[in-house]
């Protein structure tokens, strides 16, 4: 309604000047006390403010102040932890799992190998400042970077492919869309199911030989 619309206006501009993120907001019957409006608007408002990336609502708790939106370059040496330390952001990547299988037709098209063939899956979440915001699932050939397997346990991944094996990746593709989050997406961001995820499908080449070394799905948090 144009009266939500209006209130999440006044309550971003609130939100900016007022609060830091991770703040938790009034609850909804203190707001629709406070701004003499029903708790359906003061729900619509909310919903409006968590699609803009200004809050997040979390079950049983309440809504809670985000960051900023902050600018995060995509080219051919794109780094999601030096974007955001570079913007004052403390960020990390964290291994949540790493496992071997066999190429689907999806992956095999993107490596350039054989469907059928071993790859690495490894699955990351990126934190920034101890919040989760990306949630990456990367594929590697698995006899081209078999260390990824058998060592890799977090950091900059690129940096780690760089100092073993002497191979810098440039990236060549990046194909983006926004969609609405899946169960894994949604346990592992801390998201509800609603609120849209932008997707960025990428594939990096070994920079010397142009050989296709990783494969890798992202999902951002919106």
């Amino acid at each position: 309604t144009l009266l939500s619309i209006d209130l999440s206006k006044t309550l971003t501009e609130e939100i900016r000047t007022r609060h830091k993120p991770g703040d938790m907001l009034d609850s909804q019957a203190e707001l629709s006390d406070r701004f003499g409006v029903s708790r359906t608007i003061i729900r619509d408002t909310l919903e409006i403010l968590e699609t803009t990336g200004v809050i997040q609502r979390i079950q049983g708790k309440g809504a809670v102040v985000l960051h900023q939106q902050i600018g995060y370059p995509i080219h051919r040496y794109t780094r999601f932890t030096e974007i955001l330390e570079k913007n004052g952001r403390k960020a990390e990547t964290r291994v949540l799992r790493k496992i071997g299988i066999p190429a689907d037709k999806e992956v095999s098209h993107h490596l350039k190998i054989d469907p059928g063939e071993p790859v690495i899956l490894l699955e990351s979440v990126g934190v920034m400042d101890g919040a989760p915001v990306t949630r990456g699932l990367q594929y590697f050939p698995l006899e081209q970077v078999y260390d990824v397997m058998r060592v890799y346990e977090g950091g900059s991944l690129h940096q780690f492919i760089f100092e073993r094996y002497n191979m810098r990746l440039r990236r060549i593709l990046s194909l983006i869309n926004a969609q609405l989050p899946n169960e894994q997406d949604c346990e592992v961001l801390e998201i509800e199911n609603h609120i849209p995820v932008l997707q960025v499908q990428s594939v990096n080449v070994n920079e010397k030989t142009d050989v296709p070394i990783e494969y890798v799905d992202t999902r951002f948090k919106s």
